[in-house]
């Protein structure tokens, strides 16, 4: 009965070691276990922050890289204000294109269109980019700018810096958030990325957006050259535009570019003659209008040189549709006609609004003085938008503020660049 007991005594202690053995194995590898989980997760955090981080650093380096050209656009405009050398200003405002450029890419680099103030900051350079090539294009034909237009580069200067310093100081501040490396950003004011978007040719006379144009009918270039020499005369075909679907003929004296179905796109003439009065011009512009087939009427005038440029657009009912818009240019008769936006958009149509006249007008800034009211469709954001146009001053300075009639909110406001005031008609 002793060695019964004592085996029994020795078994029930080896079980407790056995049990004890494995209670200790599962603690171990639960902890171990624990151990391996927490160096897996950690790793994990440890390569998310290294792609926050390249993500950071990259937004950085170009947020830092347009600062830079920022810098440099700024330099380049307040040179170019100032210099009176045709062949400095030349390179200067070529500078001037390609620091706006810098600007653009390097905001396309951080993801301008993430945030609102960045993306006006996108338009300020294009805007500068425009201006900067209507300068050159001027100086091309002899003409250094004016005492207007060098205030207008010195106003773009101004906003160069003025966004240059507000990106500087945000950038410093952005750069120690990983998380959101924009989230500054948005806390400016609005103000200090808002530009006044600058017009020297009329309102909406900027280039057109590539559209396509869809003739109801099909010309041969055979037919579309008996077309053209129906208006200008001798025509001669010269080629074809494939893309777009265009045929250039020269006429004496100059080159017309029509659409399949033979409608004038373009014309453009050589002369070195002197314009008559705004008034005859514009008659001769409107004429010259009707003589292609084309329902404008001229809202816009002004005088360069010894050219004047008309702005014709459809009126309906006393309504100016302006995506619908033929430019002609005037010297010793008309030698300059674009026609392409109204080709694209002369079916361009919106009903106007029951907001009032009054109701529009207590929309706008209280510093601004109306000197004219009229009413406007306009394209902006790919959508028309029936407007009431109010031609407003403030100072010095000439502004076209557009109220939509539908929802009583602003839709746009542009500024006359100074020195290239024309006449709204």
């Amino acid at each position: 009965m002793v060695k019964s007991y004592e085996i029994k005594r020795v078994y029930a202690l080896f079980l407790a070691l056995i049990t004890l053995l494995a209670v200790v194995s599962a603690v171990f590898f639960a902890v171990d276990g624990q151990r391996q989980r927490e160096k897996l997760l950690q790793g994990f955090d440890e390569s998310r922050t290294r792609a926050q981080t390249a993500v950071h650093n990259d937004k950085m380096h170009w947020l830092y890289s347009a600062c830079d050209s920022l810098k440099n656009l700024d330099a380049a405009l307040g040179k170019a204000s100032v210099s009176e050398s045709k062949t400095n200003m030349a390179s200067l405002l070529s500078q001037v294109i390609v620091h706006a450029n810098n600007v653009s890419q390097s905001l396309s680099g951080v993801g301008f269109a993430q945030c609102d103030n960045l993306y006006d900051c996108e338009k300020f350079a294009n805007q500068t980019q425009d201006y900067a090539q209507y300068l050159l294009k001027n100086l091309c034909a002899g003409q250094l700018p004016d005492y207007g237009q060098r205030q207008g580069l010195c106003n773009l200067e101004e906003v160069a810096e003025k966004l240059r310093q507000s990106m500087l100081q945000c950038a410093d501040g952005c750069s120690h958030n990983a998380q959101n490396p924009l989230a500054g950003l948005e806390e400016v004011q609005d103000n200090a990325f808002k530009y006044e978007k600058l017009i020297y040719d009329g309102p909406y006379s900027e280039s057109v957006e590539q559209k396509t144009y869809a003739p109801q009918k099909v010309l041969s270039h055979e037919q579309a050259e008996r077309e053209v020499s129906k208006l200008f005369g001798n025509a001669r075909f010269s080629g074809e535009i494939k893309e777009g679907g265009w045929y250039c003929f020269d006429v004496d004296g100059g080159r017309v570019v029509t659409a399949r179905d033979g409608k004038v796109a373009e014309y453009e003439r050589y002369s070195e003659g002197h314009a008559p009065s705004a008034e005859k011009c514009v008659r001769l512009a409107e004429e010259f209008c009707c003589k292609l087939g084309y329902d404008v009427k001229a809202v816009w005038v002004s005088e360069e040189g010894q050219t004047v440029y008309v702005n014709c657009v459809t009126v309906n009912d006393g309504i100016k549709i302006y995506p619908a818009m033929v430019k002609v240019a005037v010297c010793d008769g008309v030698v300059g006609c674009e026609a392409r936006a109204y080709l694209y958009n002369c079916g361009a149509a919106a009903e106007f609004g029951n907001v009032s006249r009054r109701q529009a007008q207590q929309t706008l800034d209280k510093s601004l003085v109306v000197t004219k009211v009229g009413k406007a469709v306009v394209e902006k954001d790919n959508a028309l938008h029936p407007c009431y146009e109010f031609t407003c001053r403030k100072g010095s300075r000439t502004y076209f503020v557009y109220v939509s009639s539908v929802s009583g909110e602003e839709v746009d406001i542009l500024q006359v660049a100074q020195g290239t005031e024309g006449t709204v008609l």
